[in-house]
């Protein structure tokens, strides 16, 4: 579930509710209200054509885009929603990172709490909810009665006619246990590796082997983390082999020769094993994800699974 121009359109008014109803943050209050101040409103300078003429756009609603209170403050004001819808599910899952909100639960629960969270963003915050930026997904084989409760959600809404194959929540890839869904699933990864990998062949253009190097060590080959942590270890197999193949590469031009097994196996271990600090990506893959799954797992246990919010 998605907002349009979530962060623009959050009322302030409802902002500083929630930020009042917190003790904690009470403190705050002055320096933010100043800063958002609707009397006094930032003025933000729209460029009319050609850079010969500007004209002022005050800033009277939302949070400012680059403060550094802005995420906080509209997850902030958005959690009572949540609360809210939370206490009207029997069952199931209701979570958001800033505004990209996720339920998980039967259909009819689900069904329910998207209907509410909407008019509730609605009423309570001025945000409309866009249902072609949302998608419903689910795992298994539905009913003749499970698909026509599935009919009510909105007919713009991704999967809710055509079943997906996957779906990308916060940059990542998720799909079901379908042969094809789990084959989009592997090859949507590919292409982002594809494209971090642009950095390596990039390198060439240097004739200096050690700023090839450190720009190799340093850069290009942690740039797929972020899928290594949060995807599965056996969706990123393949890409990860690729990739660290790209890098092996790279390090044969640095060498001036093909490198050795053994000689790669040492470059891809830590400077204070004595190996270069490259990072392989086949060699991380399953520790980055479980070390990301527990540090989740340990930092959320204490919340309660019906509603909670990240940002």
């Amino acid at each position: 579930i998605d907002f349009k121009n979530f962060f623009n359109s959050i009322s302030r008014p409802a902002i500083f509710r929630a930020l009042l109803a917190v003790p904690d943050f009470v403190d705050l209050y002055p320096f933010l209200a100043a800063i958002y101040s609707k009397g006094d409103p930032a003025r933000l300078w729209a460029d009319l054509g050609g850079g010969q003429e500007w004209d002022d756009v005050l800033s009277r609603e939302g949070v400012q885009q680059g403060c550094s209170f802005g995420s906080f403050l509209a997850a902030l004001a958005l959690q009572p929603i949540l609360e809210a819808v939370a206490r009207t599910m029997p069952e199931g899952l209701i979570a958001a990172y800033c505004d990209d909100v996720r339920i998980c639960a039967p259909i009819p629960v689900a069904l329910a709490a998207y209907r509410l969270l909407r008019r509730l963003a609605r009423k309570d915050l001025g945000c409309e909810e866009v249902p072609s930026k949302g998608s419903v997904m689910w795992e298994g084989e539905m009913s003749h009665v499970a698909l026509c409760r599935l009919s009510m959600f909105p007919s713009s809404m991704p999967g809710r006619t055509t079943r997906i194959l996957h779906d990308k929540h916060l940059g990542v890839f998720v799909g079901d246990s379908r042969p094809e869904s789990v084959a989009a699933d592997k090859a949507a990864p590919h292409a982002k590796f594809e494209d971090k990998a642009a950095l390596i062949t990039h390198l060439r253009i240097l004739s200096d082997p050690q700023v090839k190097l450190n720009l190799l060590r340093s850069c290009a080959s942690k740039r797929p983390g972020f899928w290594l942590r949060t995807m599965s270890p056996s969706l990123t197999t393949d890409s990860s082999a690729w990739f660290d193949a790209r890098l092996r590469e790279c390090m044969d031009e640095i060498a001036a020769k093909p490198l050795t097994d053994h000689a790669w196996l040492l470059s891809t271990l830590p400077k204070t094993l004595s190996g270069l600090g490259l990072t392989s990506a086949m060699a991380t893959r399953f520790p980055a994800h479980f070390a990301s799954w527990l540090g989740a797992w340990s930092h959320h246990s204490h919340v309660p699974l019906c509603h909670f919010t990240h940002s």
